[in-house]
């Protein structure tokens, strides 16, 4: 296939994806997760600061966000901001993908680099399309990778320049990711060296520094220790480090070794056998990854729900499992000796190793949620590269062809198939049809919920006032009110809600309504037993008036007043 013809290929590639993103973008709705961090976005765009405010660092991820939500909320106000926001992050994804496409280019041709780009890019944890401290990262460390092979490839120090950027970002986006970006910026200089060294040193100090004169001005480093010890307080109960790393490995090798996945091991170990020819290794370590997202989709579609430990239905925790898939095939193959593969390799597989074990070291997430990924796709990316490579070194071109398709489809057929606390796209029951989540297909159950938000936000609200939501971030989405809370999500953290205390008490930010979400404070042991160990509660209690019980929530207000149901919203 001519060169002409392998841009064409993949522009009408580009164009698939985009609209796939596009539409994906507007499947499933979360009161977790995905609306906390347009709730952080939507804080900041209003004034508030990060560590100071909002003593929460993953407000740090939301930060490229945010001069798009204040240009909505300014514009339009919350209606379908959570979509709007998803649609950002849309357009974030496709501008990396632009650069890092055209940064593999300098080695390799168009549809490698497109589909190399593809997966490094396109997974995201918990496939939650949305500008966030677990996404933010699985750009910027792919677009380093990409960026650091394009200045060794051409000894650029402007390529080396925004590899380094790129990878300050990464870790101010995610403080889990400093040990694999310095990883990557060690082996970008010992691979570089010369200008590219220089070039990657300059970009990365440079912007750190940029961002410590920033805190220091802004929030202060005060702030930022205030911030640090809160969360270790109210973690203190959780899993330790050693625990959580423990049972991240542990999910990842069950959830690998599944009778399911019986196929996907045997191609995997076949590509890897010293006897098997040259010829068949690539096609097998492509059938490998194929057959596991057969086995994801089918457990997947299976109803009831399968009880069984298999990671892969986010497309995010797929890409581990697919990168460890492809080791065989890596491990054996022969004629590996190009520098261009050495050096995609040598730049992707130490900053995958680190960066999955600092992420599962400090996230409280399951790993079936794809929260280690961000580390291993650009490696994922550049196996399956060096896959499509040794497939049209041994064979015609149409068959590299199908297996480039091969390794798209498996993911874009995975990654609709799991949306965080929904269910799949075919099981969905309509679109909100107003408010922060309008335009997003859900079920039944939360087209419900946002009907009992977007009522009592409405009727307990007034135009002035501020809010305060217990367990329920979801929330401030539904209100363009200001957050009265030192941290969007808190819940029964018990002493460690002092700091909610000191902090409106400080900034003398009580808030004007507070609502306690119902579920979650059952699950407390109830209104007196919460009042009893955690002083926010205790003083709402003790401070506003009664508390009324409306659909999905206890509310108070601070000058007692009760609120009388208005109608349905729209589309109730």
């Amino acid at each position: 296939m001519g060169l002409v013809a392998q841009r064409r290929l993949v522009a009408v590639g580009a164009l698939l994806l985009t609209v796939f993103a596009i539409w994906r973008a507007g499947i499933g709705a979360d009161f977790g997760d995905g609306t906390h961090v347009v709730a952080l976005a939507m804080r900041m765009a209003q004034g508030d600061m990060p560590l100071a405010d909002e003593m929460n660092l993953q407000a740090l991820g939301s930060l490229p966000a945010v001069p798009f939500t204040w240009v909505w909320l300014s514009t339009v106000g919350v209606d379908g901001i959570v979509l709007a926001s998803r649609l950002w992050y849309v357009a974030l994804a496709l501008l990396a993908g632009v650069l890092g496409y055209r940064a593999l280019r300098t080695g390799f041709g168009p549809v490698g680099s497109f589909v190399a780009v593809t997966l490094m890019m396109l997974p995201t944890p918990y496939s939650l399309l949305v500008t966030s401290y677990n996404t933010v990262p699985v750009l910027g460390l792919a677009l380093a990778t990409c960026t650091a092979f394009a200045a060794w490839r051409v000894r650029s120090g402007r390529w080396a320049a925004l590899s380094g950027v790129a990878l300050a970002l990464t870790a101010l986006a995610h403080p889990a990711m400093v040990p694999p970006a310095m990883v990557l910026l060690a082996m970008v200089v010992v691979v570089g060296r010369g200008p590219v060294a220089r070039g990657v040193l300059t970009g990365a100090l440079g912007t750190a520094l940029v961002i410590v004169v920033a805190v220091a001005l802004g929030p202060g480093v005060g702030a930022l220790g205030e911030t640090l010890r809160y969360t270790a307080e109210y973690q203190s109960a959780r899993l330790t480090a050693f625990e959580r790393l423990t049972l991240s490995a542990e999910m990842h090798r069950n959830g690998l070794l599944v009778w399911r996945n019986v196929p996907a091991l045997l191609l995997a170990v076949a590509a890897g056998l010293p006897w098997t020819s040259q010829r068949w290794r690539a096609l097998l370590a492509t059938g490998s990854v194929v057959a596991l997202s057969i086995a994801v989709v089918g457990a997947s579609l299976q109803q009831p729900p399968t009880e069984e430990l298999l990671l892969g239905s986010v497309a995010a925790a797929l890409v581990v499992l697919a990168a460890v898939l492809l080791l065989p095939f890596l491990v054996t193959a022969r004629d590996l000796g190009e520098d261009r593969l050495r050096v995609l390799l040598v730049l992707t597989a130490p900053t995958a190793v680190v960066g999955f074990v600092a992420v599962s070291l400090v996230s409280s997430a399951s790993a079936k949620w794809g929260v280690a990924a961000a580390p291993v796709q650009p490696l994922f990316g550049a196996a399956a590269l060096v896959v499509l490579l040794f497939v049209a070194r041994h064979h015609v071109r149409a068959v590299a062809l199908l297996a480039a398709l091969a390794l798209l489809g498996s993911l874009v057929v995975v990654h609709p198939m799991r949306s965080f606390r929904d269910v799949q796209p075919h099981r969905l029951d309509g679109r909100v049809e107003d408010g922060p989540l309008a335009g997003l297909l859900t079920h039944e159950a939360y087209l419900q919920e946002d009907c009992e938000l977007r009522a009592a936000v409405r009727d307990w609200v007034d135009p002035d006032d501020s809010v305060f939501f217990w367990a329920a971030p979801a929330g401030y989405v539904y209100a363009d009110a200001p957050m009265s809370t030192h941290n969007i999500w808190v819940a029964d953290f018990g002493a460690a809600s002092a700091a909610g205390v000191e902090w409106m008490t400080r900034t003398d930010r009580w808030p004007d309504v507070a609502f306690v979400h119902a579920g979650a404070l059952a699950s407390a042991g109830g209104w007196e037993a919460l009042a009893a160990r955690d002083p926010v509660i205790a003083r709402l209690d003790a401070h506003y008036g009664e508390p009324t019980e409306v659909d999905g929530f206890v509310v108070l207000r601070r000058d007692g007043g009760v609120r009388a149901d208005g109608p349905a919203p729209q589309g109730c």
